[in-house]
C-alpha cells in the first residue's frame, strides 16, 4: 500500500512529457529590434522622413522669401493675383505634406505587417524544433509560473 501511495505521488511531482512541454515567453520589441531587415527598413524609412522634412523646409523657406519680396503697394487686382499665389503655394505645400505622410504611414504600417508575420513563421518553426507547446510575447503574459523566456533562443533562431 504504501509502495503504490508513493508511485501515484511520484507519477503527480513528475511529468514524463516535460520535454514536450515546455512553456514560455518571449520579448516581442527586442526580437524585432534585433532582426537586420527590421534595422535597414527602419532606417531606409527614417532617410525618407529626414528627406521629406527637409523638402518641407525648403518650401517653406522658398515661399517666406517669396511673400517676402512682394513689398509695395499694389492695387486690388494685384492683391488678388499675389494672395490666389499664397494660396495656391499653401494648397501645394499641404498636399505635398499629406503624401509625405501617408507615404510614411503606409511603408511603417507594411514594415510592421512583414515583421510579425515573419516572426510568426519563426515562432511556428522553432516551437515545433524544440518542443516548446506554448510560447507568447512577454506583453501578453499575465502570469505563468512555469514560463522560461526564449527571447534569445528566438533571436538566435531567425538569425
Amino acid at each position: 500500500m504504501l509502495k503504490l501511495f508513493a508511485t501515484i505521488v511520484l507519477l503527480l511531482f513528475m511529468n514524463p512529457l516535460s520535454g514536450q512541454n515546455k512553456e514560455g515567453f518571449f520579448d516581442y520589441e527586442f526580437v524585432k529590434k534585433s532582426l537586420i531587415e527590421y534595422q535597414y527598413e527602419k532606417r531606409t524609412i527614417d532617410q525618407l522622413e529626414a528627406h521629406y522634412n527637409d523638402s518641407l523646409i525648403s518650401i517653406v523657406k522658398s515661399n517666406q522669401s517669396w511673400s517676402s519680396s512682394c513689398g509695395g503697394t499694389y492695387d486690388s487686382l494685384e492683391m488678388k493675383k499675389w494672395g490666389k499665389e499664397l494660396l495656391n503655394q499653401m494648397n501645394e505645400l499641404e498636399a505635398f505634406q499629406k503624401t509625405a505622410l501617408d507615404t510614411i504611414q503606409s511603408k511603417r504600417t507594411n514594415l510592421e505587417w512583414s515583421v510579425e508575420l515573419l516572426i510568426s513563421n519563426a515562432i511556428t518553426e522553432f516551437c515545433k524544433e524544440n518542443d516548446i507547446r506554448f510560447l507568447s510575447s512577454k506583453a501578453n503574459l499575465l502570469y505563468c509560473n512555469t514560463c522560461t523566456d526564449f527571447t534569445t533562443e528566438l533571436i538566435d533562431f531567425i538569425n
